[in-house]
């Protein structure tokens, strides 16, 4: 298949079937800016591969109605991620990746856009228990030469329009975040944990280690 022949609304809906109460949360950007990547053909045969110290880790995690989860990891990883949380634990992923794709964007590339063709039709419809919030740890990163012509600045920061209000968390009795994460926490989701710290949410932080796909 070629790029251009994807219907990107379908691989959009495909994604948000589970989202629910949570769908606001849901990025559309990347699926909306995905033709500008140009024409190419497509693969699609990648298969799952979540590393199994990172499944494990996962499997110890407690989650029930009460939690919900953010998880801040490299992009392509986070794809497997949602996979496994929505298949095997009823967890609807939201996507959460606010980036324009573009040719010479410093943010996403042909593989994440691969990826989230092949993995839309792999999300199971479910019944969600809870919802995982899908953050990309690369939204911006440090030694990008921005006055280089051939790239494309579409870094991003989380605002706090991208994340669940706290009146909305008191209201869905959610009184948990599990924070899931690789490599240093950020300043724009570590000022939104503390925030919820400060008003009697607990927070539960799980290091993956330098989490990476390979």
């Amino acid at each position: 298949m070629k790029s251009s022949e994807v219907d990107w609304y379908l691989v959009y809906k495909k994604w948000t079937t589970n989202t629910g109460i949570f769908e606001y949360l849901f990025k559309s950007s990347p699926f909306v800016t995905a033709k500008y990547m140009g024409e190419f053909e497509l693969k699609l045969d990648y298969a799952y591969n979540l590393p199994i110290d990172i499944e494990k880790k996962i499997a110890n995690i407690e989650v029930d109605q009460h939690t919900i989860i953010i998880v801040d990891v490299d992009a392509l990883l986070g794809i497997d991620i949602c996979l496994l949380l929505n298949n095997d634990y009823n967890i609807a992923p939201i996507l959460s990746y606010n980036f324009l794709f573009h040719p010479y964007g410093v943010v996403g590339d042909n593989e994440l856009m691969e990826r989230l063709i092949a993995y839309s039709g792999k999300l199971k419809h479910i019944e969600p228990i809870t919802y995982a919030l899908i953050l990309d740890k690369n939204r911006y990163i440090s030694g990008v030469d921005l006055d280089n012509q051939m790239i494309f600045n579409n870094q991003y920061e989380i605002t706090e329009e991208d994340l669940p209000e706290l009146d909305m968390l008191i209201t869905l009795k959610k009184s948990k975040v599990n924070f899931l994460y690789s490599g240093k926490i950020k300043e724009d989701i570590n000022c939104y944990l503390q925030y919820l710290k400060e008003n009697n949410i607990i927070v539960n932080t799980v290091d993956l280690g330098d989490a990476k796909y390979e």
